[in-house]
């Protein structure tokens, strides 16, 4: 509560703070947005008029500084998500600011009207220069050197994905010939490999819900399957990790009952493991024994091993 922020720089022996301009917003959307090179450069995002239950006029503003919260600049009210354009490889202009932004700029955010479109804006020069990306938009994100952005199609209500390596020329993603991706939800998951993985979903059934994993192309554009029935929670998180320091390897789990499940509402997951960037997935042997020393009961051909997986973590 309040608009004091405790910060340390010392990993914890000492503690100082500075203050923000409006408190954390209660609206489900990141507060704190770091610049991948200044740690001085921040981004936050508080709201207004969302303390007495149902307000009229609760929305979300967004505020950065170049101090490390010793100044603090407005950037725009009625936003979701603001974050710096820059990331670790997509050499951009360290000054840009990107935003989702509400199109009319009232009623309460909790609930914004029909017809109230979400642009994209990218601000150059500290968001002073503000040009609109796409109108009718459902998210953004950079990772890597790729900039994402899901951009609606009113006209027939479905969603595109659309992918740039420099902010400015856009190209639509491509996907496998007979594969009907309209009306689908998207996960685009952290790339690190000069390849976007995109995880789409095919079944959104409460308590089934799964998806085709996809790998692009080194420019973002064209998508390849990768792994079907891959495991995805009502969120849109997915089962699907990264191996940090070890280019090529990941692993996902499947729901390798999808027939079952989209009945019963039960998955049996299983995990499977890639060493070639997503091309060829195969199961986890199991160790001979457990972390107690004791020997597992499965030794037939063919046993493996399955993890716990994103899903099922607390605090996605």
């Amino acid at each position: 509560a309040g608009q004091v922020v405790h910060f340390t720089k010392d990993g914890g022996r000492t503690w100082q703070w500075f203050e923000v301009p409006l408190p954390a917003n209660a609206l489900g959307l990141p507060i704190l947005d770091f610049h991948p090179q200044n740690s001085d450069w921040m981004i936050w995002t508080g709201s207004r008029g969302c303390d007495a239950g149902p307000s009229p006029d609760c929305h979300a503003e967004a505020y950065y500084t170049i101090d490390h919260g010793r100044r603090w600049n407005r950037i725009d009210n009625y936003v979701r998500v603001c974050s710096w354009l820059r990331d670790t490889k997509l050499k951009l202009n360290p000054r840009t600011i990107v935003c989702e932004s509400y199109s009319t700029k009232s009623g309460s955010q909790r609930s914004p009207a029909p017809g109230n479109h979400l642009q994209i804006i990218s601000g150059a020069e500290f968001y002073s220069k503000k040009t609109v990306l796409f109108n009718d938009a459902v998210a953004f994100a950079t990772f890597d050197e790729y900039f994402v952005v899901a951009k609606l199609v009113e006209s027939s209500m479905t969603i595109r994905f659309e992918v740039s390596l420099n902010g400015k020329d856009w190209a639509e993603a491509r996907f496998p010939p007979g594969i009907n991706i309209e009306h689908k939800a998207y996960t685009a998951l952290d790339s690190s490999t000069d390849a976007i993985f995109l995880h789409v979903t095919t079944n959104s059934k409460p308590g089934s819900e799964l998806g085709t994993l996809f790998k692009s192309n080194s420019n973002g554009t064209y998508f390849s399957t990768s792994i079907e029935q891959v495991n995805r929670n009502a969120n849109g998180y997915v089962d699907f990790e990264k191996m940090i320091g070890l280019n090529g390897i990941a692993l996902v789990n499947i729901v390798a009952n999808a027939n079952e499940a989209a009945v019963s509402g039960i998955k049996e997951l299983q995990t499977r493991i890639t060493h070639n960037d997503g091309a060829r997935w195969k199961a986890v042997p199991q160790p001979a024994r457990d972390s107690n020393g004791t020997p597992y009961k499965c030794v037939e051909v063919g046993c493996s091993l399955h993890l716990h997986g994103y899903t099922e973590r607390d605090e996605p």
